[in-house]
């Protein structure tokens, strides 16, 4: 028989587990639905709406209604030449010739941080109905649900997912365009291979002036450009000098066998939405780091 003294943490333990388990599916229960914001994005399927919601550059709605991450995917993937999305983005199809209906709406899953809502789809394609059931992904951010996914086949084998495909565009033209790409300008004329050569100048003058020491203080000076207060030249130069001072490391610590002694990988990507947002293209920020690459030192 199991002692009284071995039997009451079991039960403690036990009543913790179940008070644990309830808890949860209370929060679960409490989760607000994400279909008001579904039918708030859906709202913006018609005439000259869709440019409002995803267009090429971001916008309030964006912002509000599209997760962080999708943001910055589609703003970087519109911001590249070439036709990064060629279809309706509502429904996945080409040649979309009306607004569509969005039926039998309802929430499948929800744990309070993501949730998906289903819908079966009524489009008109080409002047012909098209049926197809689609699901949202929403992701809980500051307090309220943002879309972050849609699978236009959803119950297909493999689907087709708009978040994935700019993701996978993007390593396509990283990969295959701008190996070859001439260096392309910005608006105010000042060239990419022009802010890769200061950003290199800069980090090869703060090294030999005070080493890693003077490296460090800079990457934490542009840290703060990162958070917004910036002009994009002032990004774009902090850019180029995060990547060449992250060369520099690396060399240092493949010559002399230590780690890496910076930690500016973090600061390479809101200076790179930071540029994003101030009218710069996501092609030119990635040749600055390229340029950078391919630099000699000089």
């Amino acid at each position: 028989m199991m002692s009284s003294s071995v039997l009451r943490p079991f039960v403690v333990c036990s009543i913790l587990a179940t008070a644990g388990a309830a808890q949860g599916k209370a929060q679960r229960a409490q989760a607000p639905s994400p279909e008001p914001v579904f039918k708030e994005i859906v709202s913006y399927d018609r005439r000259g709406g869709e440019q409002e919601i995803f267009g090429f550059k971001r916008s309030a709605a964006m912002d509000r209604l599209l997760s962080e991450d999708l943001v910055l995917s589609w703003t970087r993937a519109a911001s590249t030449k070439g036709n990064f999305f060629d279809a309706d983005v509502f429904t996945g199809r080409q040649s979309v010739t009306a607004p569509s209906r969005y039926e039998a709406v309802r929430t499948i899953r929800n744990d309070g941080r993501r949730a998906v809502v289903e819908a079966i789809v009524k489009a008109t394609v080409d002047g012909m109905p098209v049926e197809q059931r689609q699901h949202y992904t929403f992701v809980m951010e500051g307090g309220g649900w943002k879309l972050d996914e849609i699978n236009y086949e959803a119950g297909s084998k493999h689907g087709s997912l708009l978040h994935a495909h700019l993701r996978t565009w993007l390593g396509g033209f990283v990969g295959d365009h701008l190996k070859t790409a001439p260096s392309a300008r910005q608006p105010g004329g000042d060239d990419v291979a022009a802010i890769a050569k200061r950003g290199v100048a800069r980090a090869n003058g703060v090294y030999a002036e005070s080493g890693m020491a003077g490296l460090k203080e800079n990457q934490a000076a542009c840290g703060k450009t990162s958070s917004g207060a910036g002009s994009r030249s002032q990004v774009s130069d902090c850019l180029a000098f995060t990547w060449a001072a992250l060369r520099l490391d690396a060399l240092g610590s493949a010559k002399f066998g230590f780690p890496p002694l910076l930690r500016a990988r973090e600061i390479v990507e809101p200076l790179e939405n930071d540029y994003l947002r101030l009218g710069g293209r996501y092609q030119d920020a990635y040749e600055i780091s390229q340029i950078v690459g391919r630099s000699d030192g000089r």
